[in-house]
Parts: structure tokens; C-alpha cells; sequence
């Protein structure tokens, strides 16, 4: 048994397909089983669903250190609101109720004091919603499904980026994490987000996975290193030339390359289709690809197949902005802005595409 269709799904961002695939899969090892946990929560993180994170990232709070009795990822104490929760305070008069210019005849009592924060405050409308979601991932999951928690934490709350970043640096320094494939990827993958375009490469520097070659690609097309990111796609063929990931690099390299190799990056996106999956995803790289050949009417109508596909695809909104004002140009003009355009969903960092 094999998550070779779960992981296609999700490369291509059918990530509905991917939780539906590992859902049907069973009798699996147990280093098996935390490969396709890992993948599911990331699809739920790609669709939205930030209720994969419970707890609060922090400074030291590495799975190794909860066995000094840290409270690492711990939520509020039972009982106690969610930190940034509006709740009342006592003394102070109730919403929708006005005194004539001053507080009631009883003296108010002082609000409690509240102690200086470790992390930044959660926003109130997902407080609860990220602390005690019900498919929340437990303190005591393994060290590859609590990174990915780290990562809906990234993604699903935006007040906690700063936090997440520096809890992703200290997990890298730490040599117990710092051979964790799933690990080195989600550091990868946030520095990717955050433009650190050095610090991803080296956290996937060893190229453990074709995931971490994936993330490489990414990060030099980022620093418009193409030929660096060349030279990462040719040590993905040498590994495995036929693999799902190999085939999106090459194609991404050639978007950036232009010429005839952006001709064979919308042969390969029209192939991977017809061969797994059409996805939305999928769609908005074609366009991307026909949109640097000025083909424009092709892109939008390939941007509209499937009004299910669309609420669900990734960057087709922004890939429809370029390509309006662009296809109203003349064709050699418009074609030479767009070689021009760097496309931005193949820059993405790995899952987003995929997330």
C-alpha cells in the first residue's frame, strides 16, 4: 500500500481529492500513517481550515522540551476565555445600558491584572476557533504532524507569523528536529512565504525529499536565480525523472526561462492533467503558461472551466487580474509584457501550490 495517489492530489492542490484518497487507504505502517496525517492536515490548511492548530507557538517550545513540564501548546486553563476574548469586565456597566456620565452608585472594582504576554494575542474571532478546534492536533502527536501544526498556525493566523518564524528557527537549531524531513519542509516552506529566500535553502539543503527539491526550485526562482534553479531540477531527474514533482519543476523553470521552454511547460501542465487530474490549480498554471505565449482569450477560458474548480482553485483571481489589462494590448505588445511578468502562482512556496 502506497499514498501514491494521495500525494499526486495533493501536489496538483486537488486537496479535497487528497483527504477523500486517505480516507480510503488502511493497513498502513505506522511511519506510513504519519505521512498521510501530514497530508491531510495540509490540505485542510490549503482549504482553510486553520482548526488542524491547538495551542500557541513559543520560544523553546520544541517537542522535546515538554518533558521539563513546560506547558508547550498547552490552550487556556479550563474554565478560562481564550486570551483576546471580550469578556465583561466587573464593575463596568453593560452593553446597551447608559448612566448619566459616570459608573453606578457601587464603587467598581479594578480589572484583574493580567500577566505580560509570551506571544502575540489571538484575534477574538479565531481564539477558540484555533486553540480547541475539534480536529485539532494533540501535544503528544509526532514531531512531522506538530510542524505541520506549526504551519496552520502560520496560515490560518496571521498575528502569529512573527512567533511562528522564530519557533521554526529555533526547531532548526535544535539536533533533534534538525533531521526531521517534514520539519526541514515547513521551515522551508515559511521562510519561502516570508521572502527569506536563504534561510529555505537551507533548511532543505539536503534534499531528503522531492518536496525539499521542490521547495529549493521555488526559492531560486524567488531569488530569479533561474540557472541555480536549473541545476536543482536536473538533480531531481537524476533521483527520479518521472516523478509528479519533477515535472512541475521543470515546467516552473520553464515559465521563468521564456522562449520555446514555456511552449513544453504548457505540453507538461496539458499532460499531467489528462494523465491524474484536472484541478484548479492545474488550470491557473496553464493559463499562466498561456499567458506568456500572449494567448490570452485560451488563459481566461481555461481560468473559467469548472465554477466548482474556481471556488476552490489557488491564485485564479490574481492570474484573471494579469491577464485583463494584458490581452487588451497589442499582441506583440502584450506578448512581450507578459515574458516579461513573472507569473506568481509557480513562486509560490510548496503546498500553495501546493499548500
Amino acid at each position: 500500500m502506497t499514498l501514491h495517489a494521495v500525494s499526486s492530489a495533493f501536489y496538483l492542490g486537488a486537496y479535497e481529492t487528497c483527504i477523500e484518497e486517505a480516507e480510503d487507504i488502511e493497513e498502513l505502517s505506522e511511519a506510513m500513517q504519519i505521512e498521510r496525517d501530514c497530508f491531510v492536515y495540509r490540505s485542510k490548511i490549503a482549504l482553510g481550515n486553520a482548526q488542524v492548530s491547538r495551542g500557541t507557538a513559543r520560544r523553546g517550545d520544541r517537542p522535546g522540551a515538554r518533558a521539563r513540564g513546560s506547558t508547550a501548546f498547552a490552550g487556556p486553563p479550563p474554565g478560562a476565555r481564550a486570551r483576546g476574548s471580550l469578556g465583561r469586565i466587573p464593575g463596568a456597566p453593560r452593553r446597551g445600558r447608559a448612566y448619566p456620565g459616570r459608573y453606578p452608585r457601587e464603587t467598581p472594582r479594578a480589572p484583574p491584572a493580567r500577566p505580560p504576554a509570551r506571544t502575540p494575542p489571538l484575534p477574538p474571532s479565531r481564539a477558540q476557533e484555533v486553540l480547541s478546534g475539534p480536529s485539532g492536533i494533540p501535544d503528544e502527536a509526532p514531531t512531522a504532524v506538530l510542524a505541520v501544526r506549526l504551519l496552520a498556525q502560520y496560515k490560518g493566523v496571521p498575528s502569529m507569523r512573527e512567533a511562528v518564524v522564530e519557533e521554526v528557527r529555533s526547531w532548526m537549531e535544535d539536533p533533534a528536529c534538525q533531521g526531521n524531513p517534514t520539519v526541514q519542509l515547513v521551515a522551508g516552506i515559511v521562510h519561502c512565504s516570508e521572502g527569506n529566500w536563504g534561510d529555505a535553502l537551507k533548511a532543505c539543503r539536503g534534499g531528503a525529499t522531492m518536496e525539499q527539491h521542490a521547495v529549493s526550485v521555488q526559492a531560486y526562482l524567488g531569488m530569479e536565480r533561474v540557472d541555480k534553479a536549473a541545476e536543482e531540477v536536473a538533480r531531481m531527474e537524476a533521483k527520479d525523472d518521472d516523478h509528479l514533482l519533477t515535472q512541475l519543476c521543470v515546467a516552473w523553470v520553464g515559465l521563468e526561462s521564456g522562449g520555446r521552454k514555456v511552449q513544453e511547460a504548457a505540453y507538461i501542465f496539458q499532460e499531467l492533467g489528462d494523465r491524474f487530474l484536472w484541478s484548479a490549480q492545474l488550470h491557473v498554471w496553464r493559463a499562466v503558461a498561456k499567458m506568456r505565449m500572449g494567448k490570452f482569450d485560451d488563459a481566461d477560458e481555461f481560468l473559467q472551466v469548472g465554477p466548482g474548480a474556481a471556488r476552490r482553485g489557488v491564485g485564479a483571481r490574481g492570474a484573471r487580474a494579469l491577464a485583463s489589462p494584458l490581452r487588451r494590448r497589442s499582441p506583440s505588445r502584450g506578448a512581450d509584457l507578459a515574458d516579461r511578468t513573472p507569473p506568481s502562482s509557480p513562486r509560490q512556496p510548496l503546498p500553495s501550490p501546493p499548500s
